[in-house]
């Protein structure tokens, strides 16, 4: 059998394909790939969303346990030492006036974290904020009777924290972020520790000691805990909305609240006396 005709017997029933035409049936088209990157980014949105939820809602509880073992770091300094800590004025985590009292400016700033042997830091990285009223960081003085300069069971504290809440003189009108004297959560605090929260607005970041960006003009509840004077809010966690105003309470209907993530936590000036005296520290 010559050659060429095995050649030909061999080729029967093997015919082949144009090489270029398997090619485009072997691969995705552009509009292919788009679909399936489209379905790609869906599954992975819907799954990273209750993830990144639960992710939030650990951090929270993280920087709110943190904040309970601050709140009895700060009891148990008192208790120790006959006086609450001035604020960290220098970054570096001591007491900015000890031995000493503080007053002033010197009365708001950084938790002493060292000082107290506490986290200085919560779940994202921010420095925790600290105010004392400045006659709970004057030192209790066993035996001496009272005195503007010493700690003693007639002190008070001048810290406040609000809330959001209806006004109760306004009968069926319900204005949910009325601030009234019965909304306040306490007018007599000797001392506050906070957190930024998720959004860190206000907040200074622990590794580069950088403010952060303040909250935005209409956001007042956020913006009046980082101003650095001796009234706080604390209040449920909102989203917030597209337009919103902490401060107006006239409006009809009333503008929602801002965004508010703020974990705020304070020392009720009963607790400490009673934890005082029950130390000796004090009558």
């Amino acid at each position: 059998m010559s050659a060429g005709r095995a050649s030909r017997i061999r080729g029967v029933g093997q015919w082949r394909e144009p090489t270029g035409r398997r090619r485009r049936q072997d691969g995705f088209t552009l509009v292919e790939l788009a679909i399936v990157i489209a379905i790609v980014g869906f599954l992975l949105g819907a799954f990273l969303a209750p993830l990144r939820t639960q992710i939030d809602a650990a951090r929270i509880r993280e920087t709110e346990r943190a904040l309970g073992e601050i709140r009895e770091a700060l009891i148990g300094h008192a208790v120790v030492h006959g006086s609450l800590p001035c604020p960290d004025v220098a970054a570096d985590g001591v007491d900015g006036a000890a031995p000493a009292a503080c007053s002033g400016s010197a009365l708001d700033g950084i938790l002493p974290f060292q000082a107290l042997g506490t986290p200085r830091a919560d779940a994202w990285g921010r420095l925790f904020r600290y105010r004392v009223s400045g006659e709970f960081s004057h030192r209790a003085l066993t035996g001496q009777p009272p005195g503007p300069a010493r700690l003693d069971l007639t002190d008070s504290g001048d810290i406040t924290v609000l809330t959001r809440g209806d006004n109760p003189d306004t009968g069926g009108t319900t204005e949910i972020k009325h601030q009234s004297a019965e909304a306040a959560l306490t007018r007599t605090t000797p001392a506050v520790v906070f957190s930024t929260g998720p959004n860190g607005l206000g907040g200074i970041d622990a590794v580069t000691g950088l403010p952060l960006a303040l909250p935005a003009g209409a956001a007042a509840d956020e913006n009046e805990n980082v101003d650095a004077d001796s009234t706080f809010v604390s209040r449920i966690h909102s989203r917030g909305a597209a337009t919103c105003d902490d401060a107006d309470e006239t409006s009809v209907p009333l503008r929602p609240s801002c965004e508010f993530d703020d974990i705020v936590v304070w020392i009720p000036t009963p607790v400490l006396m009673a934890r005082l005296v029950e130390a000796r520290v004090l009558p």
